[in-house]
């Protein structure tokens, strides 16, 4: 009921805007608009699926001829959004009066708009009288099953892929619990069953487990807590055989309900509705070095002491990733990223693969560095020694602390794991345009070879190679490019521009899709 009444209050925003006759034409097409839809669950590859079995022609082919109202809105609410994509594209690229083109297809979209309201008008009126009777039913019809299917669908680009990217767990009113995990051969296709576990829960548990999911599904679900990760399908089946379908993406107001579900079932590592799959969240990570080396003055009788030290903080409360470097005679270099929801990713990679639960010291490993009088012995001009000092502070206010000698003995086997994910997160930062040359090059000796186009789709952080000869375009700037088989036109942002020979090319030249067009948003 409650996305019903937000898709009611859609249609009479945008009713409005479009009946305006002195509407700005960037209202129109602003980003929003799209927003808003997938929020609400409408999506234009959906309308493709779904037009395939009905028809373009909502208005003629009639409502009475669809199972529900409720497939009937999603159809007409994935039709307005594949119409406004084009719309935005044809008021994009046209040069004289942008109005002109809003005008030309307004008519469409107020129809449509007025039919959503009306639709949704209907529903509302008929669920306000029906509440008390759906209380009273679902209190008499129990759930039997809860079955919870959860997929990741985003994966970072410098991480390898989870092990387990779908999972699927049963819960049943007899207290048998079934959990299934599945692997990718690739980012599309499902290889083997990583699992297959089943165990059993008390009777108190159970009711526990599925009083949850009904106060969840009554008062909390929200398709506008998405976070795009990946996405998850739940159906409630009752004692009367009556199946409930609720499916979106990872919602971050889940939580609290998967992490309790998590808990019952003493099982940390499902993804369930918030694609988390460790109850142990990391909230800051903090890595301290120094070195000190002393350095032998004329006959080895005196010595001077040259101290360096580094300082590296991850926080994922303020988004941020600071490091700092202080050298002897007293110079400081400091870096700050302000990386925002990016630094997610990077801490649910080093919190999915588990990579600080693995890290331990042995006995063995705490060994003292060689001293300095017998680094002179062996001739050695400096004697240094260095440590660090790893700390990561949980949510839960837990902490684990290893320090000890910076060195293969005194560092944990995977603290190269840990130190290559923030080295290859931070690199994406760490190029400026005024040092590369790529950039101040350009146009200069690239003749003859081939400008590809790193691009991403919003929303969204894995980049894709187009084609191009438009030496104007830059990164930062937005392009329409083709996509998929039908060439479907879509607006994406460059990211990175570089050039190749033929025979260096990341992608063959006579098989990549061309950039259409620059984009002036």
């Amino acid at each position: 009921m409650n996305n019903i009444r937000k898709i009611h209050e859609f249609a009479l925003e945008w009713l409005e805007k479009f009946k305006n006759p002195n509407v700005v034409y960037t209202k129109i097409i602003d980003c929003s608009f799209k927003e808003n839809c997938e929020k609400l669950g409408f999506e234009s590859e959906k309308y493709k699926v779904l037009a395939k079995k009905y028809g373009k022609d909502l208005k003629k082919y009639g409502l009475e001829n669809f199972e529900n109202e409720i497939e009937y809105i999603d159809l007409l609410g994935c039709a307005i959004l594949s119409n406004w994509k084009d719309l935005r594209i044809e008021v994009l690229e046209t040069k004289g009066d942008r109005r002109e083109v809003i005008i030309k297809n307004r008519d469409w979209f107020i129809s449509s708009f007025e039919l959503l309201k009306e639709i949704t008008e209907k529903i509302l009126l008929e669920l306000e009288d029906k509440d008390e009777d759906q209380d009273i039913s679902k209190k008499k019809n129990k759930i039997k099953k809860i079955s919870i299917s959860s997929q990741l669908t985003d994966f970072c680009p410098v991480c390898p892929i989870n092990p387990e990217a779908l999972q699927k767990v049963v819960i049943k009113s007899d207290g048998k619990v079934k959990i299934s995990g599945y692997t990718y051969e690739n980012e599309k296709e499902i290889s083997e069953r990583t699992r297959k576990d089943k165990f059993k829960i008390g009777e108190v548990t159970v009711n526990l487990i599925f009083e949850a999911f009904e106060d969840y599904f009554e008062n909390e679900f929200d398709y506008a807590h998405t976070t795009g990760t990946g996405y998850w399908e739940v159906k409630i089946t009752r004692e009367n055989g009556k199946v409930e379908f609720y499916e979106c993406s990872f919602l971050k107001n889940a939580r609290k309900l998967s992490e309790f579900v998590r808990c019952m079932l003493e099982e940390n590592n499902l993804m369930l509705l918030d694609g988390n799959f460790y109850m142990d969240r990391i909230e800051e990570i903090t890595l301290s070095y120094s070195r000190t080396a002393e350095v032998p003055l004329f006959d080895d009788t005196e010595h001077i002491e040259r101290k360096y030290s580094e300082y590296l903080t991850i926080n994922g409360k303020t988004k941020t990733i600071e490091f700092s470097r202080e050298f002897e005679n007293g110079n400081k270099f400091y870096h700050k990223y302000e990386v925002g929801e990016c630094i997610d990713i990077l801490l649910s990679y080093l919190e999915n693969n588990r990579v600080f639960e693995r890290m331990e010291l042995e006995e063995s490993d705490l060994c003292s560095p060689i001293s300095m009088e017998e680094e002179i012995d062996t001739g050695l001009p400096v004697s240094e020694k260095s440590y660090y000092r790893l700390t990561v502070y949980y949510e839960n206010d837990k902490e684990k602390v290893l320090d000890g000698s910076f060195d293969f003995i005194g560092l944990p086997d995977n603290y190269d794991e840990f130190i290559n994910a923030v080295s290859d997160f931070l690199k994406i930062y760490n190029e400026g345009d005024i040092f590369d040359k790529k950039f101040y090059y350009k146009g200069k000796g690239c003749k003859g070879k081939y400008m590809f186009a790193s691009v991403v789709f919003p929303g969204t952080v894995k980049s894709y190679y187009y084609l191009t000869e438009d030496e104007s375009i830059e990164v930062g700037d937005y392009v329409i490019v083709p996509v998929g088989p039908e060439n479907e036109r879509k607006i994406v942002q460059v990211v990175n521009i570089e050039y190749f020979e033929k025979y260096d090319a990341p992608y063959p030249v006579d098989k990549i899709k061309r950039i259409i067009k620059k984009c002036y948003v």
